[in-house]
């Protein structure tokens, strides 16, 4: 059985899954062959889609499936006088918190060591608590996130790529934010800074964001630049209970927690003496995903399954909607070559519209 959903729906098994035909996305210039395609017969409908997947050979769009699978996770708050705020703003906030608050899981050990050296150094010197060190930089990682994800929609896959890591790279690094009492300083008065402006009722937004771009460029982006684009990527997917399968493929599997488990799972994660939390740190289970399988692991070692169900419930994914049309435009074929493919599909739907109406 599938369950429709925004963006992406979820099937059962992954025939579920395979079932739905895709609505192709011709972008927002494209809005009267859009309309024409929305009209075809699903009979039609599937046969534009295999006539994409010729033109794509057989690949999905990574980058537009990505925006989909994050636009699926974005809620709409409003702020304290009840005006609704941006939800992609609300998304990479949380992303940004998680990424970093998890970072030891999977930057290189060495940067690790360096961004905690950094963290307790200045928490030191500036005789400040280091769980609010910590929330504090948390907080300027949106503009990161927001920055590495807009560049990843624009792709349509992303290559594995390794990035060497040299001593010298690692000295620099550990040189610039370990050994530089000058950098404390600088950084608390960008700090007092931008908490004055976030406590001024007349103050630009566009002001805050300025100073707060500017202070995760120059003391996080060092930091993420050491993490190929790839594995940020991968990391995005288990922190969001998806698999890099639902992005390269546009099908794929997404996993949930059992209801069984849930509540137990977080408040073992909330007690700092809960021996499970020391468990999944050796395993470097940080997270949705990787959590759910220690936890699992766990429980099996004191036989505690409840009725024998797994803690992670794997389900398949399917976006809803193909960036296959979108990707003609940023394959890596001529201008002429990609606009004859665009025009090639185009009087196809045209030439299907034109017998049904």
């Amino acid at each position: 059985m599938l369950y429709t959903d925004v963006k992406y729906s979820i099937g059962d098994t992954r025939m579920d899954a395979e079932r739905m035909i895709r609505r192709v996305d011709f972008g927002s210039k494209e809005q009267e062959i859009q309309e024409k395609y929305d009209e075809l017969s699903l009979d039609d409908k599937e046969m534009i889609n295999e006539m994409l997947d010729c033109l794509t050979e057989g690949n999905d769009n990574w980058g537009y499936n990505l925006k989909m699978v994050l636009q699926k996770l974005m809620i709409a708050p409003t702020d304290e006088k009840g005006r609704k705020i941006r939800e992609e703003q609300v998304t990479h906030k949380i992303l940004g918190e998680k990424l970093l608050d998890i970072s030891n899981g999977y930057w290189d050990k060495r940067v690790s060591k360096i961004w905690n050296t950094f963290l307790e150094k200045y928490a030191e010197q500036t005789s400040q608590d280091l769980d609010d060190v910590e929330s504090f930089f948390g907080s300027l990682a949106y503009t990161i996130v927001e920055d590495r994800a807009a560049d990843a929609y624009r792709y349509p896959s992303f290559k594995k790529e390794t990035i060497i890591l040299t001593d010298e790279m690692i000295a620099e690094l550990k040189k610039r934010f370990t050994e530089n009492k000058e950098l404390f300083s600088e950084i608390e008065n960008k700090f007092e800074k931008l908490f004055a402006l976030r406590h001024q009722k007349d103050a630009s937004k566009k002001d805050i964001k300025k100073l707060e771009k500017s202070m995760a460029y120059e003391y996080l982006k060092p930091f993420f630049d050491t993490v190929p684009k790839y594995e940020l990527i991968k990391t995005f997917c288990e922190c969001c209970g998806v698999s890099m399968e639902l992005i390269q493929n546009g099908i794929g599997k997404v996993y949930e927690i059992n209801d069984l488990y849930y509540k137990q799972l977080i408040e073992s994660l909330l007690d700092d003496e809960d021996y499970f939390n020391e468990y999944r740190d050796e395993r470097s289970a940080y997270t949705v995903t990787k959590v759910a399988k220690a936890y699992e692991e766990y429980l099996k070692e004191d036989d505690a399954l409840k009725e024998g169900q797994p803690v992670l419930l794997t389900r398949w994914g399917v976006i809803n909607s193909s960036g296959k049309y979108l990707m003609l435009k940023s394959q890596k074929t001529s201008t002429h070559q990609s606009k004859s493919a665009q025009d090639a599909v185009k009087v196809v739907i045209e030439y299907l519209y034109a017998n049904t109406h």
